[in-house]
Formats: C-alpha cells, structure tokens, sequence
C-alpha cells in the first residue's frame, strides 16, 4: 500500500511514552533528517554528469537543497538508508527496457523519493531515444505501472527539488512528447509557481519545454520572455542563452530579436569551441530560422565550430543543420561538400528510413545517376517502414530528386498515401501534392479523387487562413478540370485575415485556376470576380510588405505581366522597408530583380553590396557573374563598397578555365562596361583557342539570338579594349564584320521625331546642311546623330573639306568609309581643330524613371574622347522640359554646349549674336548692304549675317 504525504506514521498512545523516550524519538527524527539530506547531496554529482547546465553555479540564483520546502517533507513508513537509496538507483540504471524500469518502481514504491522517481523518468527517457517510437506507442494507455509512477510522482511535486523538477520535465518530453498526461500539467504549473526561484538554465529549460510543444502564447513563457529581456546581458553560458532564445524569439519585438543576436555573437566569440556543443549551434540556427534572419557573422562562426564534427554527429543532425542552412541562403563551399561527403560515405551503410530521407533531401537537388539508383533502391527496400509520419519526409525527397517515374517506388507510396488519407494533415498533403505534381501518373488515378476528398474535407473545418491557404495551393497542383464553388468562397471569407505575402501566392493559385477548361459559368465568373480584387488589392497595399521573399515574388509577378512603370517604381522603392536580414541568397535574388526591372534602386544595391562583401565565400561563380549585372549596366558604384566590382571580380578570375564561352564573353563585357580590363581575362578572350572553339559554338548554336548576343559583346569588348588598353597590343579585328551590326536600325535613328527637330536647330545654328554631317558612322564602328568641325577660334568649319579622324598624313587624303559624301578632295584637320559629336540619348539609355545614365553611353562619350571627339550629349529630358519649350531657348541651349570650350571672346560674341531681341519680320532677299536698321536689330538677320562672316 502506497502511503501518500498526508498519511500519518503509527504512534503508541502518548502515556505510555517516558519523556527520556520523547527525547530519543527527537533525536531519531533528527538523524533520519540529515541521512535524507546527506543522501541528497551524495547524488548531486550524478545529476551534474547528465544535466550539466542545470546545475550551473554561476547562474542567477544558486540552489539551497536544506532549505527548500521547510514547512513539509515526506517520510514514508519505512526509513531506509543510504545505501538502500543508491541500491534502488543502480536497479533503476540497469533496467533495459520500460519493463525493467517500471517493475522496479512498483517493487521499491515504498522506497521512492522524488530523487529516485527523477531517476526513473530519466532512464525512461533514455529508453525512448534509444528506441523506436514504434515501440512506446502503448506506453501510456496499457501501462498500469507508468501511470502508478506518474501519480506517485505528482503527489510528491511539491516536495521536489528545483533540479529534480526540471528533470522530470524534460524527460516527460522525450517520453510522451504530445500526449496529454496529468502529471505534465502538474509539472508545468509547479514551474510556473517557482520561476522565481529558478536560476536561468532551469529557465531554459521550461521555456524549452514549451517551444518544443508550440505553446508560445503561454503565460509563462511571456514571464520568461520578460525575466530574459530584463537579464539579457547577465547570462554568461551560452547554451542557456541559445536555448532561452529559441524559445522567447517568436514573442518578442524585432528590436529585441537583433539586441539577443549581438548578445549571441559576443558569447560565440568569447566562449572556446571546442567547449560549445553541437546542440547549442542546432539551436542558434532553428532561432536564425525562426526570425528569418541570416546573420552571417554568427553563421560563420556556427559553421567553424561545425566543421571539425560533421564526422561525428548523426545523419539526421547534419540533415537539419543542412536544411537550416539552405533555409537561411548560407552556402559555404566547405560545409555543403563536407555534409555531402559524409553522406556519400555512409551511403551503403544507410538502412533506417530516416536515414534514408536525409540522404534523399541533402543529396537530392544535384545527384547523380548512380547516386539516385542506390537511393531508390534503399527506400524500394524499406517502404514497409514508412509510417505516417515520414510521407511527408520521403515525397519531400522525391520531390527535390525531381522524381517523375510511375515507378514501383511511386506505386507503393501511393499505396501508401491512399491508406493513411484518412490521418494526413494539411502540411502532409502540401509535400504530396508537390511530389506527385512531377510524376507521370494519368490524371484518371484513384488518388487524386481522393486526395481531393481530403482536402475538402479539411477545408470544410479550417478555421485559419493558412490552413485556407495551404488547401487551395494543393487543389491547384492537383490535375483535376473542375473546381469546387466553396474553394472560392472560403478564401473570400478569409480574405481580410490573409497576410500581404499570402496574397502573391493566392494570385498564382487563381491563375491555374483559370486555365481550367471545364468550370461551370457560375464558378468562373465568381472565380473572375476574385482575381480583379485580389490584383486591385494588391496593388493597393504594396507598402504593407515587409519580407523581402513576399516582395521579390510580387515582382516577378508585375514584371511577367507587365505591369505599368510607375506601379513597378512604387513597389521597387519597398526594398527599403525590407532589408533587415538580408542573407547572400536574398541579396543575389533582389540584385537579379533590380536588374532585369532597369530601375536603379540603390538601398538594394548598396546594402546587398556590404552582404555579399562580407560572404563572398558563400556565393557561387555563376551569382558573382549575375549579381555583377546591375552595377556595370547601371553604371553604379555602391557607396559603402566602392570596391565591389573589382572585388568580385578578383574571385572569379582564377576560375577562368572553368568558364564556358558564354559566361566568359558576359564578364568580359561586364567589366569593360566598368572600364575594368584585366589583362589574363583580355587575353583569353582574344587567344586563337577561344575564338575556335567560339566559331564552333556558334555553328552549333540553335538560337539565333544567343548568336547575335554573344557576337555583339565580343565586338564590344574588342572596341573598348583596342580603345583603352593599347599597352595590350590587341588587334582590332571586327572591322569587316561590324558593319552588320553598324547598319541595323541606321534609318529609324535619324526618323525619329526628336532627331529631325534637332537636325533642324543644328543646321539653323552651324550655318547651313554643308556645315553639319548626320548619321556619322566613326572609326571603329560607333554611330553618332551629328558631327560638326570647330576651329581653335569657334568657327565651324566646312564639313566636306575633311575626312576621317583617323586620316594622319599631313597633306592628302586617306580613303576610308568615313569620306565625307560632298565628291570633294579631303584636307586634315587645321592645328587645333576639333571635331564635335552630338548625340542625342533616349531614354532607354536611362534607369527606368531617373536621370542615371546607363554604362553604354558614359562608355560610348569616353571612347569617343579617345578617338578624338568633343563629345556632347544631350538628354531626353533636358531637350523636353519646359526651359526649351521656345526655339529661342533651344537655340541658345545648343549654342551653350557646342561653344562652351571656344575662346572667351568668341563665346561672348555668340552670345550676343544668339541673345539679342527680335523684331518684326523683314525681307531678308534685301542686299546685305541696303538693310534697315529694324532689319539689322532682328536676331535671325544677325545670325545669317555673321555665319556669312564667319565662312567667308
């Protein structure tokens, strides 16, 4: 018979008690007092081995096992020993088995102290993790003795120890996980009633405690979160730190999130490796991942600690440290290989199916044939362990080993997934659906009508909007042709509740949903109706986003739509509220985004700029060549790393042997559009090995525009690198052949509206057509609009009188393709001549809505300065403001920038040619002579008279 606290021990009548045998009943107690307590504190020491950090001295408060629950304490009929106790404690620790463990406690029940009863949960626990789950399913409803150690243990919490507590706890985890038992609400609320006693590692753990269950909107946890916020910086040991901070992160402020981060940090640096465990990294990254936050500094000195052990963790830690890492866009080269080989090393010993998942998800992306045989041969082998709770896991690796055969592999999953429908939850169904997706299965299968079932079935009783969301996102991978009218009515329901990033993915959803041929009238225009607000929604709440993912898919989505240009810019200027944790993997795709938008959205580009320089390690070859894209076209330079091309490319260049063709001729041209030519890049480009095999490629080429691609960046980059880099002695060989590409679209260039109108103000302004060539075509290729000839005074010269700028002999003509088509001989250029270029840039030479010029131009001005030329340009927006509205100001604007380098006083006198008031209309067929003084006061008079001086 199990006597409780409240019973009272047996006593003779008190008369027939001496006092002298008073006393020594007294003293008798005394003594068992301090055996019980001397017992105690012998056993501490185990409790250190197994539970080091519940035993930390230097946490907040330190235990005092003589003092805690003085009031009461239980003494059972029979006082036993010491010795008893630690013989009762090895019986614990040599059971084996539940059956072992539990007999003991039924036969020594009298005997059971809440130190003995801790002991028996941890070996319990123990049993668990050694074991199947598989094995412990029947544990808690036909187990009479696991429910007798569960009462007896409840009866005897108050009486519990801070550490025993907390033993018990965590063990309860392990055994029973989920399951609803009395004695762990017990536990739990006893916590709660102590939290101010406990130090910050016992903390840890109870906070852990219900992180692990998802109970994050407990109370205590909220009172751990405040004690935690109020004690940040008076935690020294940093698994307690990791392990408060995953737990308290998902209810607390982003503020506070990034002050634990820097805490974290301080405490990774200043605690030594080989001291930190690999449990304390899990943790630091599950919290990363939680917050969504690559904090690439701490993740460098997680996976540094990581490195020396891979060979030592399980397959299934180094599966999730793999995911983690994935997640979070970290991708070492080191690490990833490490992880990856030891894999592969393991590969023919692999038999659990856990295993096996790992294997399949960490090598599945990129696997060879061979790899991907013994895979599926493994998981063929062990299909009749995949249980309900690994479908997920294993359609989850199908999926990333891009598995699309009706294989017998697929057979018996299906098998499978049709006998637990029933019992799938939404996230199953989600990785289902995505698997099945991809195989060859006719779209007549049994299991799509029933996992369709399934999914109304649950949307039927959903009450969140995720679980809405998740069951529309399914039913749109399913290849079914109709749609069930309540698909439609839930989300519109749940509309107002659906998060701003949900809305992109819902957009896609409805899509699909449209493309289905065989929705009744009703449905579709419903299904209409939803889209339109869903788009106008959308649009409308832009700024709401404040995740950089949500952003970067509603981008895509506007851009393969195309969406107008101010609706772009807005949602563009919204990186700004979302770069807070971007990871090198968020910084590469927001950079692809910015680039193929044409906007210039510099907080991206600089921000992304100090992510990536920090992780360059991190990111692959063809990301550094991609991400290299906005700032050479753009021709921006980030600020707070001036040095950012440069740096980028000084880590590919070693790599240039591992390059094809396409990806050289790209970074070639990138870099001259920077004006960076590094020579061992020039030269491979030029060598006689490259353009061979670039021949070949081109011959094989199917696509006719990769063609012209590829041939129009070498023609590119060979002008820029004859034009810059002349120490190289690199020879201009595109002279015959670039004339095709010179040609294109010469007509439409001098047709366009804008050009005609300038060409009329020129040729007002120069003097006459003779004096102003047009649609110039100059040495090495470069079109400009038109061209004119200044003399060291100002005067424009006569343009046919002149040849090529490449004309160097000092008498004579030189025949080229550049003569001038006036059928006159050709002079050189007097002393100090200079020929004028003026171009006219369109605003597709511009970043989309801005002033920015692009690097094509600002790399056209400069190789035209090379050859000689005063080069002016003259912006779209400046020619079409309102400054120039009148054609005075036009004229004056044209005459500032094409004399603005002539001698001050022929400046001036322009000036006052150009600027003096006009009068009424005269005859100007009048003599020059005979002219009035009216006449000779009107502007356009002064100006034909002085061209006539200045020709003569």
């Amino acid at each position: 018979m199990l006597f409780c606290k409240r019973a009272r021990p047996f006593c003779p009548p008190w008369g027939f008690i001496s006092p002298e045998s008073t006393l020594s009943l007294s003293n008798k107690k005394k003594n068992l007092l301090s055996q019980k307590l001397a017992s105690q504190l012998q056993t501490r020491k185990y409790y250190q081995q197994r539970f080091k950090s519940t035993l930390n001295t230097s946490s907040r408060r330190s235990l005092n096992f003589a003092n805690h629950n003085q009031s009461r304490h239980f003494i059972p009929w029979r006082i036993f020993s010491f010795s008893e106790a630690v013989s009762v404690k090895d019986e614990i620790i040599a059971g084996d088995t539940f059956e072992d463990v539990l007999n003991v406690v039924e036969k020594r029940r009298s005997l059971m102290n809440p130190m003995l009863i801790s002991e028996a949960f941890i070996q319990l626990s123990k049993i668990v993790e050694n074991n199947d789950n598989s094995k412990v399913d029947n544990l808690f409803e036909e187990n009479k003795s696991f429910a007798d150690l569960c009462i007896l243990a409840e009866n005897l919490v108050s009486e519990t120890s801070n550490d025993e507590l907390i033993v018990i706890l965590h063990s309860l985890y392990i055994i029973c996980r989920d399951e609803c038992l009395s004695l762990s609400n017990v536990v739990q609320s006893e916590c709660h009633n102590r939290l101010h006693l406990f130090n910050h590692s016992q903390l840890s753990y109870v906070a852990n405690w219900f992180h692990k269950r998802k109970q994050i909107k407990n109370h205590t946890l909220g009172q751990i979160a405040a004690i935690y916020q109020k004690e940040l910086y008076q935690i020294n040991d940093l698994e307690t730190f990791a392990r408060l901070m995953v737990a308290v992160m998902p209810i607390c402020s982003q503020e506070f999130g990034e002050e634990c981060l820097n805490q974290a940090l301080c405490l990774i640096e200043t605690s030594d490796p080989d001291v930190v465990s690999s449990q304390t990294i899990k943790l630091i990254l599950q919290t990363l991942v939680g917050m969504k936050n690559c904090h690439t500094a701490i993740l460098k000195h997680c996976v540094n600690i990581l490195l020396p052990r891979l060979m030592n963790l399980s397959l299934s830690d180094l599966g999730s440290i793999h995911q983690n890492l994935y997640f979070l866009g970290f991708s070492q080269k080191q690490i990833n290989s490490s992880i990856r080989a030891r894999f592969m090393k393991e590969l023919p010993e692999i038999k659990e199916i856990k295993d096996i998942i790992c294997a399949m998800q960490v090598l599945g992306p990129s696997l060879s044939s061979f790899v991907r045989h013994r895979l599926e041969q493994k998981l063929l082998a062990n299909t009749q362990d995949i249980s309900i709770e690994f479908i997920q896991g294993v359609c989850n690796g199908l999926r990333l080993m891009k598995y699309n055969l009706e294989s017998p592999i697929m057979r018996k999953i299906t098998n499978m997934i049709i006998e637990f429908s029933s019992d799938l939850t939404i996230y199953d169904l989600v990785r289902v659906c995505e698997c099945l997706k991809n195989v060859d299965i006719s779209p007549k299968d049994n299991i799509f009508d029933i996992l369709t079932k399934r999914l109304l079935e649950i949307l039927e009783t959903a009450i969140t909007p995720g679980r809405v969301k998740n069951v529309a996102y399914c039913l749109s991978l399913l290849p079914s042709e109709s749609l069930d009218i309540m698909v439609i009515e839930r989300l519109e329901n749940m509309w107002s509740s659906f998060h701003p990033g949900d809305i992109h993915q819902i957009k896609k959803i409805l899509n699909i949903f449209l493309e289905r041929t065989f929705l009744s009238g009703y449905v579709k225009s419903r299904l209409q109706a939803f889209v339109s607000k869903v788009h106008s929604y959308s649009e409308e709440n832009i700024c709401n986003f404040k995740s950089i993912v949500y952003l970067n898919q509603h981008l895509d989505n506007l851009m393969r739509s195309g969406a107008e240009k101010d609706i772009l810019v807005y949602a563009m200027d919204q990186y700004s509220n979302c770069l807070y944790g971007l990871s090198p993997k968020m910084a590469v795709q927001s950079i692809n985004r910015v680039g193929k938008s044409g906007y210039l959205q510099k907080d991206v580009l600089d921000r992304a700029a100090e992510v990536i320089s920090d992780n360059l390690e991190c990111i692959s070859l063809n990301h550094i060549l991609n991400l290299l894209i906005p700032y050479c076209v753009f021709n921006y330079i980030p600020a707070s790393v001036p040095k950012f091309v440069d740096t980028c490319a000084e880590m590919i260049l070693p790599f240039l042997d591992v390059l094809s063709l396409d990806h050289l001729l790209h970074l070639a041209y990138l870099l001259s559009l920077n004006g960076s030519f590094p020579e061992p890049l020039m030269r491979k480009i030029v060598s006689v090995e490259f353009l061979l095999k670039f021949d070949k490629q081109q011959i094989n080429c199917k696509s006719s525009h990769l063609k012209q691609i590829n041939l129009h960046r070498l023609f590119l980059v060979n002008r820029s690198v004859v034009l810059q880099c002349p120490q190289y002695n690199i020879p201009w060989f595109h002279h015959d052949y670039s004339e095709t590409f010179s040609h294109q679209g010469k007509k439409d260039r001098m047709m366009h509206p804008t050009i005609q109108e300038m060409k009329y103000y020129l040729t007002e302004l120069c003097g006459g057509p003779s004096y102003l060539r047009t649609n110039v075509l100059t040495p090495y290729h470069y079109y400009i609009h038109f061209e004119c000839l200044l003399d060291t005074d100002g005067r424009i010269l006569h343009s046919a009188d002149y040849g090529s700028i490449l004309n160097k002999s000092n008498n004579v003509t030189i025949g080229t393709s550049h003569s001038p088509k006036w059928g006159v001989s050709v002079k050189q250029l007097p002393p100090g001549a200079q020929r004028v270029a003026i171009d006219f840039l369109f605003p597709s030479q511009f970043c989309l809505k801005s002033q920015h010029r692009k690097a094509n131009s600002t790399v056209k001005k400069h190789n035209l300065e090379l050859l000689g030329y005063k080069v002016i340009q003259i912006p779209f927006y400046e020619w079409n403001s309102k400054e120039l509205f009148e054609v005075e100001d036009r004229l004056s604007y044209l005459q500032q920038l094409l004399f603005s380098d002539c001698k001050p006083v022929v400046k001036d006198r322009m000036d006052t040619e150009i600027q003096q008031g006009g009068g009424e209309e005269e005859d100007l067929s009048v003599p020059h002579q005979s002219l009035s003084t009216d006449a000779l006061n009107d502007v356009r008079v002064l100006k034909v008279l002085n061209n006539i001086d200045k020709w003569s």
